[in-house]
C-alpha cells in the first residue's frame, strides 16, 4: 500500500512539468457559464451515440466489477492469496491486449472491432454467473472463475483503446474534451447506482443476478453502438483537412 502511495504521487511529476501553449487566435480562458461548457459542441447527435453506450457499459459494470473480490471470497471461498494472484494475472494479460488492440482494429476495421471484442467478453460473464455449477463438475471453482474473469476484462478491455481513437476521430478537436466528461459523468453516476444494487444482492447470497444483469446491458450497449456506427465508419471520420479547419 506505502509502496502504491508513493509511486501514485511519483506519477504527478510528469504533469507538473507540463506546460499550457494557446494557439494563436484560439481563445483559451475558462467558461463561465454552463451554456460555455457546450460551445464548441459541433455534433451533439455524435457525442450522444458515443456517450450513451459508453454509459450503458458502466451501468452493466457496476453490478459486479468492484465486487469482483467479493465474489471470489464469499461465493467462491478463494483465499486473498489467489484472488491477489487472479487480479494480477489479469492486469498482466492486460498488456498483451493493449498490443494487440491495433492489429485487431487493423484486421477487422474500427467498428466492428469494437463490436467483436465486446461480444467476445459476454460468454464469460455467463460462465461467471454459473461458476459454481461449472467448477463443480470440471472440479475447480477458482481455475473457471480465473479463467472467466481474465478473459472478460482482456476482451472488454482490448476495445477501450480502439474506441477511443474512434471517438477522436469522428469529433472535432474542440468537442472531444466535452465528450469525455459527459461520458465519464455518465459512467460514474450509474455505475455508483448499479454496484448499490448489486451489492445488496451479494450481500443477499445473489451471486449470479449481477451478472446476468452486466451481460444484458453490456449486450445492448453492443447492439446500439453497432445501430449507430456499423457501416458508416468511413463516412463519419473526418478528413485531415477538416480537422485541421475544426482545430483553427
Amino acid at each position: 500500500a506505502f509502496a502504491g502511495i508513493v509511486l501514485w504521487f511519483a506519477s504527478l511529476i510528469p504533469a507538473l512539468l507540463l506546460q499550457t501553449t494557446a494557439q494563436p487566435g484560439v481563445e483559451t480562458s475558462a467558461p463561465r457559464t454552463f451554456r460555455d461548457l457546450f460551445a464548441n459542441v459541433k455534433h451533439p447527435d455524435r457525442i450522444l451515440m458515443l456517450s450513451i453506450p459508453t454509459a450503458l457499459v458502466g451501468l452493466g459494470a457496476g453490478f459486479a466489477v468492484p465486487l469482483m473480490n467479493v465474489f471470489f471470497q464469499e461465493a467462491l471461498g478463494s483465499a486473498e492469496v489467489e484472488i491477489g494472484a487472479t487480479f494480477a494475472a489479469g492486469q498482466a494479460v492486460l498488456v498483451i491486449a493493449a498490443f494487440l488492440a491495433p492489429f485487431v482494429a487493423s484486421k477487422l476495421g474500427t467498428v466492428r472491432s469494437i463490436v467483436v471484442t465486446q461480444l467476445a467478453s459476454l460468454p464469460f460473464i455467463f460462465l461467471l454467473a454459473f461458476t459454481r455449477e461449472v467448477g463443480s463438475v470440471l472440479g475447480s471453482l477458482l481455475a473457471v472463475a480465473g479463467v472467466a474473469y481474465i478473459a472478460r476484462i482482456t476482451t472488454m478491455n482490448m476495445a477501450g483503446p480502439i474506441r477511443d481513437a474512434f471517438g477522436m476521430e469522428i469529433l472535432d478537436p474542440g468537442e472531444r474534451g466535452t465528450q469525455v466528461g459527459i461520458e465519464q459523468a455518465l459512467w460514474m453516476a450509474l455505475s455508483g447506482a448499479s454496484g448499490f444494487i448489486g451489492a445488496q444482492l451479494m450481500n443477499a447470497g445473489d451471486f449470479r443476478t449481477p451478472f446476468l444483469l452486466m451481460a444484458g446491458f453490456y449486450l445492448v450497449s453492443v447492439l446500439l453502438f453497432w445501430r449507430f456506427f456499423g457501416g458508416r465508419e468511413a463516412e463519419l471520420k473526418l478528413t485531415p483537412v477538416e480537422a485541421a479547419l475544426a482545430a483553427d
